[in-house]
């Protein structure tokens, strides 16, 4: 079993939405050429990365775009481009949709992290095995790899260790900093200043970072100018944590973006 096939009238349907779909990028593109013009460009991008790495950096670029209006969605869920749910995506999964345009923005590498308060109530974890006598914190999310810690762990199981399971980025964060438990995070939170301290038990997780987007977005002179902007922020030269290869959190302390 394929699955289910169109009939003529659903596929002439079909194709007429299809039409009505360039018709609508074809109207956007005409008449958002001009970046001086008040416009709004849509971007969808999970949760962590979109509040604490996009969002700081869109204070300088609504300062000196102040007639481009970014509706940032900040969402694990997927959106879908090719239904115009976003004009442009950026998710920690390869994009699967077909007829959308993707590009790889960079590598993402996740580390472990606990708070100087918990290290002191709770001690230091010096090996994979110390963990086993302390608290986790847990992300459990779409796009959240399933079992990544207990086999990051090399462990049957974490619910004998877990503190907190949230389905949030921005709580997983915080209940780290709270010293609740110890938890993976990007490592490009010590470039922004943070206060952690990095768990070095041998364990780290990288991910890549997809940009997705409609094939007809480039015509709107708006969205393909955020795009490139947007390319900037995970440009490895630029903000090197976004690189393949893995770099200590500890050299990143200092290194602004």
């Amino acid at each position: 079993f394929d699955g289910l096939a169109l009939t003529e009238k659903g596929q002439g349907a079909y194709r007429g939405a299809l039409e009505m779909e360039r018709a609508s990028h074809s109207l956007r593109a005409h008449l958002d050429q001009d970046l001086n013009l008040r416009g709004i460009v849509r971007c969808s991008v999970t949760e962590g990365l979109g509040t604490a790495w996009i969002l700081p950096q869109l204070a300088q670029f609504s300062r000196t775009h102040p007639a481009t209006i970014v509706h940032l969605r900040c969402a694990m869920e997927i959106a879908d481009v090719m239904r115009m749910e976003t004009d442009v995506a950026i998710q920690l999964e390869k994009p699967k949709r077909p007829g959308a345009k993707s590009v790889r923005l960079g590598r993402m590498h996740i580390y472990p992290f606990a708070s100087r308060d918990y290290i002191e109530t709770y001690g230091l974890p010096k090996t994979i095995e110390d963990v086993q006598h302390h608290r986790i914190i847990h992300q459990q999310a779409a796009q959240v790899e399933e079992n990544v810690v207990p086999r990051a762990l090399n462990l049957p199981s974490i619910e004998g260790i877990v503190a907190l399971r949230t389905n949030t980025s921005t709580a997983h964060g915080r209940a780290i900093e709270l010293g609740m438990g110890i938890g993976g995070l990007p490592t490009y939170i010590m470039a922004l200043g943070s206060e952690l301290v990095p768990i070095d038990i041998g364990v780290k997780h990288q991910v890549d970072i997809w940009m997705t987007y409609h094939p007809d977005a480039r015509g709107v002179a708006r969205v393909s100018f955020f795009m490139d902007w947007l390319k900037t922020l995970f440009d490895p030269k630029r903000n090197p944590w976004f690189a393949d290869e893995f770099i200590h959190p500890n050299e990143l302390i200092g290194r602004e973006p």
